[in-house]
C-alpha cells in the first residue's frame, strides 16, 4: 500500500489488497477520513518509480555519488587502453620494434604468472576445518537476490535450490529479479507455487541491461541485515547462509562481503567443462584465497558474495555499467577500507558445454576486468592509501595484465615463427611456465581428490588457454563498442542433452 494523493481531509491510498488489518493501521496513522484503491502490485511500483525514480537510481546512483568509481565515465580511456594492447600486438610484427615489443610482452607475461604462481603456493596447504555448532546462531532476516533474465529453463531448479538452505524460511526475504518484459521467464515462474518468503520484482526497462543494475533496483526493497547473490543455474550449500553469517560474526565492522567457493556439476560432460571446472577450482581453491592470506584485494566472483546490507549503502552498491560488478565491487570495497573474506562453502553452477557460448562468456569476463582495471587505476591513490603496495600490485599484475596477456599472445607466437627474434628466451618462457602450471595442477588435483581424468586435462590445458586469446579479441572489440553489452550465458543445455540422451 502506499499514500497517493490527499484531497480536503481525505486521504486516498494504493493498496493491493485489502483486509481487517490494513484498515486498523490507516486508522490508527491518518484518522478514519480515507479511501482505499484496489490496485495491483505493479501500478504501485510505477508510481514509485515515477515518484522516486528507482530505475534512475539502480542506474546512476554509484556515478551520481562518485563518478570516478563507475564504468560510465571511462570511454575516453577505453580507446586508448585499447590502442596500448593494438599497437604493442601490431609492434610485434615489424622489423623495427619487434624486440621492444617482446620484451614489454615477456615482462608483463612473467610479472603476472610469478604474482598468481606466489598466490597460489600462499594456500597450497590445506587448513583443518573446525566444527561448528549451529543451534547457537541468532539468524537475522537474510536477503537473497535472484537475478534472471530468459531462464524458463532452469527457473524450477533454481526455486528448489533456494527452498532446500537451512535458514529460517520466516528470516527469509528472497528477490526474484525479472526483467519487465521477459514474458518467457514470468509464464515460467506463474507455474510454480511460490512460498511466501518470495517476491517477484519486475524490473523496469531501462539501460545498461545488466545483472548489478537489477539487484541496485531490488535493494530498494530489501529488508534483510544481510543479503546475497545467486544466478539462475546456482545449487549452493544448504548450510551457506549460516556458514556466512558465522563468518560475519566472528569478523569486525570493517567486515563487508563473504565469498563462497564456486564450482560446476557438469564437469564431466566434455574436455571444455572438464577444463572450465580446473581453472575455477584453482580460482576458488588456491588463488582468491592466497590473495586473503597475503592480506590483498579480493576480486569477487559473480554470485554467492554475501553482503553487509549496511556496507553495501555507504559504497553505493553495484555498478550498473560494469559488466564484472562483482570484481569492481570487491576492488572498491577495499579501496574504501573494508575487508572480504572467503568460506568454506561452494556453490555448483552450470559450465558452457558449447565453445561459442564459452567465448561470450569469456568475452564479457575480460571486458570487465579492462573496465574494472581503467576505472581503479583512476583511483589509485586511495587503492594505495587503504591496501598499500599489495593492492597497487594487484590491480596491475592481476587484473590489468590478464586481458593484455591474452590478447597478445597470438601475435607473440606468429612473430616469434616470422622474425625468430627472441626464440630461445621465448622458448625456456613456455616450457618454464607450462611445466610449473603442469606440477601445480597435478598437486592441486590430488589436494582435491578430483577423478583421474582431471590429470589428462592437466597435461593439454594450455589448448584451453588458447580459447581465452579468441574470447579477448572479441572482448576488445565490444570494449570499443558496445562496454556495457552484457553477453547472456544460456542456461539449461546440459538438463537438454542429458534428457536427449
Amino acid at each position: 500500500m502506499i499514500p497517493w494523493q490527499k484531497l480536503n481531509d481525505t486521504t486516498f491510498f494504493m493498496v493491493e489488497d485489502t483486509s481487517r488489518d490494513i484498515n486498523c493501521w490507516v486508522e490508527a496513522h491518518y484518522g478514519i477520513d480515507y479511501v482505499l484503491i484496489k490496485v495491483d502490485s505493479e501500478q504501485i511500483l510505477n508510481l514509485l518509480n515515477s515518484h522516486f525514480g528507482i530505475s534512475e537510481f539502480a542506474s546512476n546512483y554509484l556515478y551520481y555519488k562518485n563518478a570516478n568509481f563507475s564504468a560510465k565515465s571511462i570511454k575516453l580511456s577505453s580507446i586508448f587502453f585499447a590502442s596500448f594492447f593494438i599497437v604493442t600486438s601490431i609492434l610485434t610484427l615489424t622489423e623495427k620494434y619487434t624486440y621492444f615489443a617482446l620484451m614489454l610482452i615477456f615482462i608483463i607475461g612473467c610479472s603476472n604468472y610469478l604474482f598468481k604462481l606466489i598466490a597460489t603456493i600462499f594456500n597450497l596447504c590445506e587448513t583443518s576445518n573446525q566444527k561448528v555448532d549451529y543451534s547457537k546462531l541468532n539468524e537475522p532476516i537474510y536477503t537473497i537476490l535472484l537475478p534472471v533474465f530468459e531462464e524458463s529453463a532452469v527457473i524450477g531448479q533454481l526455486i528448489e535450490s533456494v527452498k532446500s538452505l537451512d535458514y529460517p524460511k520466516s528470516k527469509l526475504d528472497v528477490k526474484l529479479l525479472v526483467e519487465s518484459d521477459d514474458q518467457e521467464t514470468l509464464a515460467a515462474i506463474e507455474k510454480y507455487t511460490l512460498p511466501q518468503y518470495f517476491e517477484v520484482i519486475k524490473v523496469p526497462h531501462s539501460l545498461p541491461r545488466t545483472k548489478a543494475k537489477s539487484c541496485n533496483y531490488a535493494m530498494s526493497f530489501a529488508r534483510g541485515k544481510y543479503a546475497v547473490i545467486y544466478d539462475a543455474d546456482d545449487k549452493p550449500d544448504p548450510l551457506q547462509l549460516k556458514k556466512a553469517l558465522i563468518e560475519f560474526n566472528k569478523g569486525d565492522d570493517k567486515l563487508a562481503c563473504v565469498q563462497a567457493k564456486l564450482n560446476y556439476y557438469n564437469c564431466d560432460y566434455n574436455f571444455l567443462t572438464k577444463s572450465f571446472s580446473l581453472e575455477y577450482m584453482n580460482w576458488f581453491q588456491y588463488l582468491l584465497p592466497g590473495f586473503q592470506k597475503m592480506n590483498m584485494p579480493i576480486p569477487l566472483g559473480g554470485s554467492s558474495n554475501h553482503f553487509s546490507v549496511k556496507i553495501l549503502k555507504e559504497v553505493f552498491f553495484w555498478d550498473a555499467y560494469s559488466v564484472t560488478e562483482d570484481a569492481d565491487l570487491g576492488l572498491r570495497l577495499a579501496q574504501m577500507g573494508y575487508k572480504t573474506r572467503m568460506i568454506d562453502s561452494e556453490t555448483l553452477e552450470e559450465s558452457p558445454i558449447a565453445v561459442f557460448a564459452w567465448i561470450k562468456q569469456r568475452a564479457r569476463w575480460i571486458k570487465g576486468y579492462m573496465q574494472t582495471y581503467i576505472v581503479h587505476l583512476k583511483n589509485i591513490k586511495s587503492l594505495y592509501k587503504h591496501t598499500g603496495f599489495k593492492g597497487i600490485l594487484l590491480l596491475n599484475l592481476f587484473v590489468g595484465s590478464a586481458a593484455f596477456i591474452f590478447f597478445t599472445t597470438p601475435f607473440l607466437l606468429l612473430s616469434l615463427i616470422l622474425t625468430k627474434v627472441l626464440n630461445e628466451l621465448f622458448l625456456y618462457y613456455f616450457v618454464v611456465v607450462y611445466v610449473t602450471n603442469l606440477i601445480l595442477l597435478v598437486i592441486a588435483v590430488k589436494q582435491q581428490k578430483m577423478p583421474f581424468y582431471f590429470y589428462i586435462v592437466s597435461i593439454f590445458f594450455p589448448v584451453y588457454s588458447l580459447l581465452r586469446s579468441i574470447a579477448a579479441f572479441l572482448a576488445l572489440w565490444e570494449f570499443i563498442l558496445y562496454p556495457e553489452r552484457w553477453n547472456k550465458t544460456q542456461h539449461g543445455l546440459w538438463n537438454k542433452s542429458n534428457q536427449n540422451l
